[in-house]
């Protein structure tokens, strides 16, 4: 029994590599992209009849992404439970959260994020689901892509992976996470919320835009690491105010730490926008897959060392 227990936990020990062996080529050959379309193709499908909290199916999708959580060892971050209850109106609903790292110490910690609620269904003969395959089954994707792959390695700082719901109330499952950190001091150094990344930006391929652009040096710090320009300014969303709109905003008003949105949503290149045609099969996958791999590379690169990282206003 000892020589077994030995064994195992040497296979544990070189399992998990350090941060710093992580390049783009591991990425790209560890992240799958058949994993990634599978995620992405069941949240978005019909069976999920569009993810809208208190429903039966959006329980299921609630319960895939904690079971995708734990077949890839990332732990609860509270208790022995992903789910992290709260109510719309008086219906009960869920946050999905986890951490990969030590959930008790009081190191820094960074959240990765994104809302994995919809619209629900609509009265129609023809088309009736909201799908969100964009909004937001892209993004949720994402975050979990990238969850995956970084439980392969250690690092010197918590990473709290979060799945809102309420967003399309009114960003109500990221307030309520974000008062519960605040609540037990957690020692909150950035976030990174990913929202619709299922469409090409109009300007250019291989790029995103993020929210508050100019309220932190996130995006100078990101292209300068990865050599490229990445994250890109987009004028329509500062007009829109996206900053404001999306879950990036309960943790900033709280934390006062940058908290950015990552889309390629520019109102141009989605028309289907809250509307039942919001399918995977109008996503452009060549351009998510890889927009997935640049923002896994910006995350590690970043866990290698943030030091830069800092509010402007």
């Amino acid at each position: 029994m000892k020589k077994i227990t030995v064994i195992f936990l040497l296979i544990t020990l070189f399992s998990c590599g350090t941060l710093k062996k992580a390049t783009y080529e591991t990425i790209t050959q560890k992240q799958s992209r058949i994993s990634l379309e599978k995620d992405l193709q069941f949240l978005s499908s019909d069976s999920l009849k569009g993810r809208f909290p208190g429903t039966q199916t959006f329980e299921i999708a609630a319960d895939y992404l904690a079971n995708e959580l734990s077949n890839s060892k990332i732990k609860p971050f509270f208790k022995n439970s992903y789910k992290d209850t709260f109510m719309i109106k008086k219906v009960v609903t869920y946050n999905i959260v986890g951490v990969i790292g030590n959930r008790n110490n009081n190191e820094s910690c960074i959240l990765l994020c994104a809302h994995y609620d919809h619209l629900g269904m609509k009265r129609s003969k023809k088309d009736s689901i909201y799908n969100g395959a964009n909004d937001n089954a892209s993004g949720v994707t994402a975050v979990l892509g990238i969850a995956k792959f970084l439980s392969n390695y250690t690092t010197n700082k918590k990473i709290i992976i979060a799945f809102f719901s309420g967003e399309e109330s009114g960003l109500l499952g990221s307030e309520h996470l974000a008062k519960r950190l605040k609540e037990n001091h957690v020692n909150l150094k950035y976030v990174l919320n990913f929202e619709m990344l299922g469409k090409t930006l109009t300007k250019a391929e291989n790029q995103v835009y993020i929210t508050g652009f100019n309220t932190s040096n996130l995006s100078q710090l990101v292209n300068s690491k990865l050599g490229k320009e990445f994250m890109v300014f987009l004028p329509i969303e500062e007009k829109q105010q996206l900053f404001y709109r999306s879950d990036n905003y309960p943790f900033y008003k709280l934390f006062q730490v940058p908290s950015h949105t990552i889309s390629t949503f520019d109102f141009k290149n989605d028309p289907y926008y809250h509307n039942v045609e919001d399918e995977y099969s109008h996503l452009d996958m060549d351009n998510f897959n890889k927009l997935v791999n640049l923002s896994t590379l910006m995350v590690v690169e970043l866990l290698k060392d943030d030091k830069q990282l800092k509010m402007l206003k």
